[in-house]
């Protein structure tokens, strides 16, 4: 029987040498046009389409009825285009992390999601609001855009508070932009519990 065993992993070897030496006789021009499309469809992983346009002064009107805490609604895709006030700095995340759960998002994601900072922008009236940032975007932010430069910005609409929407930044593009690049985010409106 040892015999037999051993007459059958030299055969699994030769299959998997004859699979290696095939691969090998596929023209590259063939081969290409497959990874080129792989990764197109690790660039399109985010749904940009999801994202509705939204006026930041207009979200930032709505404020709690009894003017204290925050509203968590059902969270929103919002896009919004504004001007980089000032580059991602430590904030606080507490009231954030629990208007995530609250709002439906898994614990897991929360959880995988860093979200540590912050950044200043500008409204089309002029207005400074902050703005959380996945950490994961803050190194590419800074490097594409300078504070006083205009971006567009992809974020989950969590929470209405006195001082203005929590909104987390889970993508961005420098404009002027044809295509949004792809950074590192994750869309927080798509890990909602099932």
């Amino acid at each position: 029987m040892p015999g037999m065993f051993g007459f059958l992993r030299i055969l699994r070897g030769v299959g998997r040498l004859s699979a290696a030496a095939g691969l090998s006789l596929i023209p590259p021009f063939l081969i290409l046009p497959f990874l080129i499309l792989t990764r197109a469809g690790a660039a399109e992983a985010f749904d940009y389409a999801r994202y509705q346009a939204a006026d930041l002064d207009s979200l930032a009107a709505r404020r709690p009825a009894l003017g204290l805490g925050v509203d968590v609604p059902a969270m929103r895709s919002v896009r919004l285009d504004l001007t980089l006030a000032s580059p991602a700095a430590s904030c606080p995340t507490k009231v954030l992390k629990w208007a995530m759960r609250t709002s439906g998002i898994a614990k897991d994601t929360i959880r995988g999601t860093p979200i540590s900072r912050c950044i200043k922008v500008k409204s089309a009236k002029g207005r400074l609001y902050s703005m959380f940032i996945q950490d994961a975007l803050a190194d590419s932010l800074a490097k594409e855009v300078q504070p006083g430069g205009k971006l567009t910005l992809y974020g989950s609409l969590v929470y209405f508070a006195q001082r203005g929407p929590g909104i987390v930044v889970n993508e961005f593009s420098a404009q002027p932009t044809t295509t949004p690049q792809p950074h590192s985010g994750v869309d927080l409106t798509g890990t909602r519990k099932k």
